[in-house]
């Protein structure tokens, strides 16, 4: 539910008399003891802990939600090159690959703006956060990620808008120490691949006891370009670089407080947009004859505070948080055939706060509540400049400069334990939004404000010992940013945005069933899920052109998409040394549009699946082959047919053969050492604007003292 300029006096006070009758009833029981811990404990003897479904630490199996971890071990596995390749081929997970140096998950047929990522809990997305897919989550050091934690489905109850088709939390490493002597430990790691010529280096120290920890990295990546599969060759322009740093620290003041504050920066100086410098499918040029990014880079501030045992019954944890993010999107473009080079400068700074409260009431019950706060302001600027006469000129900027998004939301959820195998979940939360478009030279000042009520219940049910039967069902909603509605300019597939007005939030109902398993030898989850997704914003075309013959669109809520789909993962130990992995995602889309047509949904993608076996040979050596493969994707939307990275006639399925091992030396030296796609498979990952590479060597060293 969305609502145009209504003040929020009456939900603000309806949630205030919610919460308040809550905590009454909170401060009315019995104080409990502190049980959750225990819980945990036991949970943890048989499998990792996730904190992103419940924004407390839980087994994943015992929460009704769908949730992937892809922990440290995994990442190393992987050896990615930038963040978005850890989650590639991983369980429900597909990644676009528009241009090297960036990449787009999608989780249930949703991908940019519609996927909320973190960091440490705090919003990557921002106000001018694509809908299509974008840089952003590679501005995220892979080097620096201990975990990543994948939430699949509405999760706006916790986390607010854009967390339609779920969440993605990155986690970074902490320096942290034990005992009270100090102590220091330090880093060095190199990988290099052959596909791209790539080589990217790490070295880290970190110093510290157990009161105090303090951590500072540098990181460096020069990749060259990409070699496709087969007959591709190498893929002109490709080649980017990437350099970042990180401070971090970690005080514990004593057992009840502790407070951390961390500096990340990365920055990619110069990067191509390769799909718009080739012709790609359905064209005979490129559109244009430069594209860059100059630069990307990513700069963020975080603080964070815990209170443990505050008072037991009514608060006993406490977390206060405030970042300050500031990403700068600048391009250099120039249109096929044109003599006039055009110059971007776009940023957002995005300053956030939130608290959060946990509550155990009894030892059955407990509450997670809390609220946040986003201001996020973007400035943006455009020049011309004639190649020939070398005379720069101002032009009016992609985003009006110096609009703004602001959000506030206030949050409830609660598990109660109904019986010893049954837990129930259910939460409401409260948002707020202004979107303040700051005018310009063609448009004029606008306010928009939306108020939105969302939420999900849930249900666990322990069939048998590791056996869980799991239900979810919510409501997810994405309030319209200042890209949706400002945007003017060139857009992929020859198009030209103009700024749109009378948007409304886009929503989603969402509906889980699950079965999980967690034992020593069997680990897995096969999920069935189906989505409504209501008022969805796409890009129309109003059937005008510019004067170079570029369509014009513009942002409007055309759609409605239902969504459905199975996933499933499994892990079988054959023996203590032996263990098959395998999964399978497949993802069915229909939208209809705002005459009543049907047709397949927007970048549905194919089904897709891995399967792995890992051999622990010696206690210092582990051998993975595997297979990754995707279907064929014939069913397209009119926009996926006309989009020049997709080809009109269905994207044909692959399948890469791959091996990996990895040799732990000693307890200070460890190397793995890859060889992806040996088959040579001539291929592209759904809706990608590169073929994907060839034939890779991988190899990684790392040596800790």
């Amino acid at each position: 539910m969305s609502i145009r300029r209504v003040r929020p006096r009456g939900a603000f006070g309806w949630f205030r008399w919610l919460l308040g009758s809550v905590l009454f009833a909170a401060t009315s029981s019995l104080a409990a003891e502190d049980t959750e811990a225990a819980r945990v404990d036991a949970a943890a003897s048989s499998e990792e802990i996730q904190v992103t479904a419940t924004r407390l630490p839980s087994a994943p199996s015992a929460v009704p939600m769908a949730v992937e971890i892809i922990d440290e071990e995994a990442i190393r596995r992987h050896a990615p090159e930038v963040l978005p390749d850890a989650l590639r081929g991983e369980p429900s997970v597909h990644v676009q690959l528009t241009t090297p140096g960036q990449g787009s998950p999608f989780v249930r047929g949703l991908t940019g703006s519609s996927i909320l990522n973190l960091v440490d809990g705090m919003r990557l997305n921002h106000a001018i956060y694509r809908n299509s897919p974008n840089p952003y989550l590679a501005l995220v050091d892979p080097w620096l990620v201990e975990r990543i934690e994948v939430l699949r489905g509405p999760s706006s109850v916790l986390y607010g808008s854009d967390a339609m088709g779920g969440v993605i939390q990155v986690l970074s490493r902490r320096p942290t120490f034990g005992g009270d002597e100090l102590d220091a430990r330090g880093r060095i790691a190199g990988r290099f691949a052959s596909a791209d010529l790539s080589a990217s280096t790490r070295a880290e120290v970190e110093a510290g006891d157990e009161r105090v920890g303090l951590g500072a990295g540098f990181s460096y990546l020069a990749a060259g370009d990409l070699d496709g599969g087969g007959d591709t060759g190498r893929q002109v322009p490709t080649a980017y670089t990437s350099i970042g740093g990180d401070v971090r620290s970690d005080l514990r003041w004593n057992d009840h407080h502790a407070s951390s504050l961390d500096f990340q920066i990365l920055r990619q100086p110069k990067s191509p947009r390769y799909d718009e410098l080739v012709p790609g499918f359905g064209r005979d040029a490129p559109p244009n004859d430069a594209f860059w990014f100059e630069p990307l880079e990513r700069y963020f501030l975080h603080a964070r505070h815990d209170v443990d045992a505050v008072a037991s019954g009514v608060v006993d944890r406490l977390r206060f948080d405030a970042s300050y993010q500031h990403i700068r999107d600048d391009q250099r473009t120039r249109a096929f055939e044109s003599t006039t080079e055009r110059l971007e400068e776009n940023a957002t700074g995005l300053m956030g706060v939130a608290a959060q409260a946990v509550t155990f009431v009894t030892d059955h019950t407990s509450l997670v509540w809390g609220g946040d706060v986003y201001l996020d302001r973007v400035s943006s600027s455009r020049r011309d400049r004639d190649l020939e006469t070398d005379v720069v000129e101002a032009a009016t900027s992609r985003y009006p400069d110096g609009s703004r998004m602001d959000s506030y939301g206030l949050y409830l959820e609660g598990t109660q334990a109904l019986w010893e195998t049954l837990s129930a979940t259910a939460g409401l939360r409260f948002s707020h939004f202004d979107v303040r478009i700051a005018r310009t030279a063609t448009t004029d000042a606008e306010v928009l404000s939306f108020d939105d009520v969302t939420g999900a219940v849930g249900l666990a049910w322990e069939a048998s010992p590791g056996i869980h039967l799991v239900t979810d069902a919510g409501r997810g909603f994405r309030a319209p940013n200042v890209f949706d509605i400002g945007t003017l300019g060139p857009r992929p597939g020859n198009r030209f945005n103009v700024p749109a007005s009378s948007l409304d939030a886009e929503q989603v109902w969402s509906v889980d069933v699950g079965v999980k398993a967690a034992s020593e030898r069997v680990a897995g989850a096969v999920f069935l899920f189906g989505s409504l997704y209501e008022d969805r914003i796409e890009s129309v075309r109003t059937g005008e052109l510019t004067d170079d013959g570029r369509e014009i669109t513009r942002s409007e809520n055309v759609a409605e998409v239902r969504l459905a789909g199975v996933e499933s993962h499994g892990r079988v130990g054959l023996t203590s040394d032996v263990a098959i992995d395998a999964h399978l995602t497949w993802t069915w889309g229909e939208q209809e549009g705002r005459d009543g047509d049907l047709q397949p949904a927007d970048r549905i993608p194919p089904i897709l699946g891995r399967v792995a076996m890992t051999w622990r040979a010696t206690e210092s050596l582990w051998v993975e082959p595997f297979v990754r493969f995707a279907g064929p994707q014939d069913r397209l939307s009119d926009d996926n047919e006309a989009d020049p990275r997709i080809d009109p006639s269905g994207t044909p399925g692959w399948v890469t053969g791959n091996i990996v091992a990895g040799w732990d030396f000693d307890p200070r030296l460890t190397a793995t050492l890859a060889l992806e796609n040996f088959t040579d498979a001539e291929y592209r990952e759904y809706g990608s604007g590169v073929v994907a590479l060839g034939i890779d060597v991988i190899a990684t060293l790392e040596a800790r003292f």
